[in-house]
């Protein structure tokens, strides 16, 4: 018996669409930039079962006075109305 082929519910997005959705979804995300951080590889966004979004907003700094990382989780993100 084959294992069960799982689907992969992370969207497909490139390094800027994800860094425009950031600054759309989050306030704090233009205040990181600002002060050092950058948004990881780690990031990114993923639908759920019942129908909305979730996304994890990975950021790192290489600055030694600032905390290394710092991870914002949004949940429930209603997905635009299709027109």
């Amino acid at each position: 018996m084959s294992k069960r082929r799982r689907k992969s519910w992370l969207l497909k997005l490139d390094r800027e669409t994800l860094q425009r959705m950031a600054a759309e979804l989050w306030t704090g995300h233009a205040g990181l930039l600002d002060q050092g951080y950058w948004l990881s590889p780690k990031s990114g966004i993923w639908r759920a079962a019942n129908g909305t979004f979730t996304a994890r907003l990975a950021y790192r700094s290489q600055r030694s006075d600032l905390v290394s990382s710092l991870v914002v989780t949004i949940r429930g993100i209603q997905p635009e109305a299709s027109r």
